[in-house]
């Protein structure tokens, strides 16, 4: 396991991952460390990040936070019907 004190980043073997992973955990948890990178055969398998605190996320953090991920083209009619013949479930049919 190497642990990279600057970046709070550490590399650990699969193997070595199954024995300390609740170690780690708490690690994460208390923020000592940022991110665990688990490596099997010498290449990276998984990546576990400690999650933001939930104090971060807020309703007024979401608003707009999509924005500009959707395009429409010109003349787009967002209030048409997308779809002109029947749903199978409106037919009673649930399986094709």
């Amino acid at each position: 396991m190497t642990h990279d004190h600057v970046t709070g980043e550490v590399v650990i073997t699969a193997t070595e991952f199954k024995a300390k992973c609740l170690e780690l955990f708490d690690q994460l948890q208390r923020r000592a460390i940022r991110k665990v990178t688990v490596t099997k055969r010498g290449k990276a398998t998984a990546v576990v990040l400690r999650p933001d605190p939930v104090e971060d996320y807020n309703a007024a953090s979401l608003v707009g936070s999509m924005k500009g991920m959707v395009e429409a083209p010109a003349g787009f009619d967002w209030t048409s019907p997308v779809m002109t013949e029947r749903l199978d479930a409106e037919q009673g049919v649930l399986h094709r």
